[in-house]
């Protein structure tokens, strides 16, 4: 049976795809299981501000997800992206212009999760109009 070129290069890429894929996955799969036990060391260790029950529980789905590809990191371009668009919230002009300013990192930030939240403030002089 004579195979064509075109029949050919797609079996090839086939078979190399398939080969490859358990390298990928054993990759993913190592960075995810290293994060899970920093997580778990995190919450033996009382590092975090839940229970243990909860921590240990967060770690496990955390896990889970990320091995069914629901939960990927982020890298600092999305992340400012994000948070550059909880900004639209706001009404075109001064606002918008305080929250782009302090989503860029413009400003003082106080408190803490810990304490119950981050304050995040900017000050913005204006001159006086008679």
């Amino acid at each position: 049976m004579k195979i064509k070129p075109f029949t050919r290069h797609c079996l090839a890429g086939l078979t190399a795809a398939l080969l490859l894929a358990p390298a990928a996955y054993a990759e993913s799969n190592s960075a995810a299981m290293a994060t899970y036990k920093q997580d778990v060391a995190d919450c033996n260790a009382g590092r975090t501000n839940q229970s243990l029950h909860d921590c240990l529980y967060e770690a496990r789905s955390a896990l889970r997800d990320t091995r069914n590809g629901r939960l990927q990191s982020e890298d600092q371009h999305s992340l400012m992206e994000n948070e550059l668009a909880r900004c639209q919230v706001h009404p075109p002009g001064d606002e918008r212009v305080a929250c782009e300013r302090m989503a860029r990192g413009e400003g003082t930030v106080s408190g803490s999760v810990e304490a119950g939240g981050d304050l995040k403030q900017i000050i913005t002089v204006k001159p006086a109009t008679d």
